[in-house]
């Protein structure tokens, strides 16, 4: 019986909640500027999502959309009187920012917001922008914990984005992104710098890049240039034209690579499946790590391979030789003669395994 009594109290207090209003807040801005050709945009955000368009004329408009909830209705307009955006132009800068409590980085509001969302979930904050911006201005963005959506532009884009999603289609200039978790996902990006810690990357398509990572997992179907610092990471490239940097702890799968590859890597693994007809060269350094590579074999490349303590599998076509540099350290060099070589592939190996195909 008392335990029906219980059920029956906590049902209550359970439909209760469920059925308790919750008060929504909300207020607008509305602005727009000039765009002139040398004009810089800073965008700075937090708890919210940005989203930038394509101008249809020369002007740059913002539509900014506050709104904050509560179970109480006195607490939810509180919260909104605190809340603003400031907008402001100096010379070719125009710099518009949110507002908590009278400062743009407010640790008071951050801590009310974390603490909200983890004890209560009926409590909420947004700031969303809608920017339409002309094509051709230096475009700075930073957000936090709300994504970016950038659909297509031309001209030099910098974001900064942590807790949120990033999502592009097409950037044509000089790109920098810098994220802190979240998923990257990308249509096409001509000249990127990107640092990513623990995120998600999907890239369609990259003509030059520079990739600093941690943690991250990193897909890209097809980029020309590539140059990365990898800490702990997976690639999953599948077709790269020249690839160059170091990895440490990170893993390397290749499908095809098209013309050079100079690599350094430790305690991580390299997989090179296919070398495509324009190759030139591979230049890999590797220790304790799995390496297989995918000879071509249209031509047959100059190879030198220098390895210590490491497994091989080599195939006979290859007409190695080799020479033995130290039997107490497993240190041998092996090597072919291939008559006017227009390829070349230079292996050092120490530890872990080495399987040529």
């Amino acid at each position: 019986m008392k335990t029906k009594l219980i059920i029956l109290i906590l049902s209550f207090f359970f439909a209760q909640e469920a059925i308790a209003q919750n008060f929504t807040k909300e207020k607008s801005y509305y602005q727009s500027y000039l765009a002139e050709k040398y004009t810089e945009l800073h965008i700075s955000n937090k708890y919210g999502d940005i989203r930038v368009f394509p101008s249809e004329n020369d002007s740059i408009i913002f539509k900014v959309h506050l709104s904050a909830s509560d179970k109480k209705e006195y607490e939810a307009e509180e919260q909104l009187m605190e809340m603003d955006v400031q907008f402001s132009k100096s010379a070719y800068i125009i710099q518009v920012s949110s507002i908590f409590n009278g400062n743009e980085n407010n640790f008071k509001t951050d801590f009310k917001m974390f603490t909200k969302n983890v004890f209560n979930s009926s409590k909420n904050i947004r700031i969303d922008y809608e920017v339409f911006v002309p094509q051709g201005l230096s475009l700075h963005i930073e957000n936090a914990y709300g994504n970016v959506v950038v659909n297509e532009y031309v001209g030099n884009v910098d974001i900064t984005l942590s807790g949120g999603d990033l999502i592009v289609g097409v950037l044509e200039g000089k790109t920098k992104i810098d994220m802190r978790g979240g998923t990257l996902r990308a249509r096409s990006i001509e000249d990127a710098t990107i640092l990513v810690d623990m995120t998600q990357v999907n890239i369609d398509s990259m003509a030059k890049a520079y990739i600093e990572s941690r943690g991250a997992q990193i897909d890209i179907q097809v980029v020309d240039n590539l140059s990365v610092e990898s800490k702990r990471d997976k690639f999953m490239l599948q077709r790269v034209g020249s690839l160059s940097g170091s990895g440490n702890f990170s893993t390397f799968i290749i499908n095809l690579l098209d013309n050079e590859c100079v690599l350094k890597t430790f305690f991580g693994d390299v997989s090179i499946k296919k070398i495509g007809s324009e190759f030139t060269r591979l230049s890999l350094i590797a220790s304790s790590g799995d390496i297989s590579i995918g000879i071509p074999t249209i031509s047959v490349p100059s190879i030198q391979c220098e390895i210590e303590k490491t497994r091989t599998v080599f195939p006979s076509t290859l007409n190695f030789q080799s020479d033995t540099l130290d039997v107490k350290t497993e240190h041998y060099k092996y090597y072919n003669s291939p008559a006017s070589p227009t390829q070349f592939i230079n292996l050092n190996i120490t530890g872990g395994s080495l399987t040529l195909y």
